[in-house]
């Protein structure tokens, strides 16, 4: 259950900065925080320093951590807000899940695969976050609503 309230809080930030505006573009274990004081952990997103104001609908330039580049990067020359976001929060979970590293180029190449012995809602969410297409990714508001957080 822990997993979820994680990833739930995570999608929650991810939805408040969207409304902000702000793109944290970095989103990975390094940049997280959990208080485990109280019964329920409570997660903190750390790290801005490579963060800007999602002004431009498309980014040329790539700036977060290369292994964990979205997919549509490599293909267009592109990235945007949302997708990257999404994508980013999947490799996160994927790396919690399967203690392992996640290399975008590995997981393309289906070198890297969603472990089967997850519950069905864990592998469904994890598989609809790192959707190789950004058009065919659920939106943030999307995941908050997934079964998984039921």
């Amino acid at each position: 259950m822990r997993n979820e309230i994680i990833m739930k809080q995570l999608v929650e930030a991810g939805i408040h900065l969207q409304h902000a505006n702000i793109f944290h573009r970095d989103i990975k274990a390094e940049n997280i925080l959990i208080e485990t004081s109280s019964e329920v952990p409570q997660v903190y997103l750390i790290d801005f320093g490579l963060s800007c104001f999602d002004k431009r609908r498309k980014f040329e330039l790539f700036h977060g951590t290369v292994d964990h580049i979205p997919p549509e990067f490599d293909r267009h020359g592109t990235y945007s807000a949302g997708p990257t976001t999404v994508w980013q929060l999947g490799v996160l979970l994927f790396e919690l899940l399967h203690n392992k590293m996640f290399k975008t180029p590995s997981f393309l190449k289906n070198e890297l695969k969603i472990c089967k012995r997850l519950s069905k809602k864990c592998k469904d969410f994890l598989s609809k976050c790192l959707t190789k297409n950004p058009e065919e990714r659920p939106t943030l508001e999307e995941l908050l609503c997934h079964p998984w957080f039921s």
